[in-house]
Order: C-alpha cells, then structure tokens, then sequence
C-alpha cells in the first residue's frame, strides 16, 4: 500500500524522470572528472620531459663554459674561485717538482756584522780563516788536522767534542764547514762523504732552524797536486760529491774554491807558501767572496703568492 503527503499528490512518471536526470548529471561529473585527470596527467607529464631537457641544455652549458669561459661571462664568483685554488695547487705541485739546488749565487755585498751569529768550523785552512780575516767576534771550531772522522771523537775544544761545544757555546744562526784537504790524502769519497753527511744532520739537530753552508775544497798548487797526496783531481772528486750531499741534505754549497784558480785549474802561485795554506791577501778573496754570496732562503722555498 503506497502512502502520501496530505496535500500533495503522488506521480510515478514523474518520479521515474527525475531518477534518470539524477543518473544522467552522475556519469556527466564521472566523465567530466576522469577527463579533467587524464588532460591533468599529460600536461605534468610533457612539462617534466621539458625540465629534464632545458637541465641538460644548461648542465652542457656549464661543461662549455668551464672549457672555453666567454670574457662577458656571468658566471658564479665562486667558481671562479675554485678554478683559482685548483691554479694554484697546481702551480705549488710543480714547484715542489722542481729540484732543490744547493749553489749559491753571487749577490750583493752584506756587512760583516753578517757573520756575528755564525761559526766556522774546518781544519788548519779555517785557522787562516780565524787569524787572518779581519772579522770581530768570529766563533770556531778548528784545529790542525781536523776531519770528518774526528769531529765526533775529538775533544779539542776545552775539552770538549764539536758537537758538546757548539751545544753548550754560543747560539748560532748560520754554520759555515770547510773539511776535505786532510781526508783528499787518505779517504775515499763515498766514506768521506757519509761522514760529512752525518756532521750536516748533527748540526741540524743542534739547531734545526740554522743556515748551514758546505764551502768546497780549496785548490792546491800545480807543484802540490804533482806530489801526488793532495791532488786537484781528487780534490775535484771530493767537491763533486759535497755538492750531491748538498742536494741531498738540502744545505747550500758555496763554491769558494772557484776564485782561487788559475787559468789550469790549480791554486794560483802567489796565493800560498806551501801550495795549501793561504796568504792573507787571499784570505781576503775568501771573506769577499762570503760576503757576496749569501742565501735568500725565499729562493728555495718559494711560498704561493697571496690573493
């Protein structure tokens, strides 16, 4: 039994016409809704492919960019930056390639305060050196017959070793060795320079911050070197291997030898009375020839140059 409102009257056509507009409006809005997300999921779709590819058009911008800069670039400061700190380690890689070169260079005249913070240490030559100079407040450590060999042996210096005293006397900033003309007439160059090279690491150990200079061997007289114990060519062995130990030992080497030669390669004839030890007139030579040649250690250690 159908019931109705009072008042109202009840139609089933009607009823049945409003049911299908009901239904028709839903498929509408399903339809209009699944067509709304398909048109939705295209258009992010092509807009993501268009992103990927304008990504790789600016990354192979920046490739192209870092190969062949365009002087109007605009181009981040920070990675120009970058291209500077890569510059320059390259540039401090090559420098650390280059080899240490121990030879020292003539350079201007220093004042002879210059050696009051260093000491000599050498044979009988270096006595010369001590007496005949003309330098104040010299401190050295030679003796007649004085080596390599001896150095750590030896209590020659009120009684004490070389290294006792250069530990317990005066501080030093720069060591000047001459050994060789004794050890020329017994020792072969590889044990002589192994002793050397044990005198250069003891002194650095006594003062690691210390300038030390390797002088090469003196020359002796033609008539001398003829005698055959002291001669040139051994001599000139000798020195050979005092610049390798220099290289090695990253000490300078101050050829002094050089300015006492004749044209033959010998000492010259009026610069010694008995072809080994010097006159006065070329200990002069010899203290000249110091103060013009003096280490600027920023040659050899050369530091990157500020920004």
């Amino acid at each position: 039994m159908v019931m109705a409102r009072k008042g109202h009257s009840f139609n089933p056509y009607t009823q049945r016409r409003r049911t299908k507009k009901k239904w028709i409006l839903i498929v509408f809005f399903i339809l209009l809704f699944s067509g709304l997300s398909l048109w939705f999921s295209f258009y992010y779709f092509s807009a993501g492919e268009g992103n990927s590819e304008n990504a790789q058009n600016a990354s192979d911008g920046v490739s192209q960019e870092v190969s062949k800069p365009s002087k109007h670039s605009n181009r981040d400061p920070s990675f120009d930056k970058a291209e500077k700190v890569s510059s320059r380690v390259s540039d401090d890689a090559q420098l650390e390639e280059v080899p240490f070169d121990p030879l020292v260079e003539e350079t201007t005249l220093v004042e002879d305060d210059t050696f009051s913070d260093a000491v000599f240490i050498g044979n009988s030559r270096t006595q010369g050196f001590f007496l005949y100079s003309g330098l104040t407040d010299l401190y050295v450590y030679a003796d007649k017959g004085f080596s390599v060999n001896a150095f750590f042996t030896k209590a020659l210096f009120d009684g004490k070793t070389a290294p006792e005293a250069l530990r317990e006397g005066k501080p030093f900033s720069r060591v000047y060795i001459m050994f060789g003309i004794n050890e020329v007439s017994y020792d072969t160059v590889d044990s002589f320079a192994s002793y050397y090279g044990e005198v250069v690491d003891e002194l650095k150990k006594i003062n690691p911050n210390a300038t030390i200079y390797i002088q090469s061997i003196l020359p002796v007289s033609k008539e001398k070197s003829d005698e055959g114990t002291f001669t040139m060519e051994k001599i000139n062995a000798f020195n050979d291997a005092l610049y390798q130990l220099a290289c090695e030992k990253e000490v300078y080497y101050l050829n002094v030898a050089e300015s006492m030669l004749d044209e033959n390669g010998y000492l010259r004839e009026d610069a010694s009375s008995d072809g080994v030890h010097l006159k006065k007139s070329y200990i002069d030579i010899w203290v000249n020839y110091l103060r013009s040649h003096e280490a600027n250690v920023n040659d050899y250690h050369k530091e990157l140059p500020e920004e």
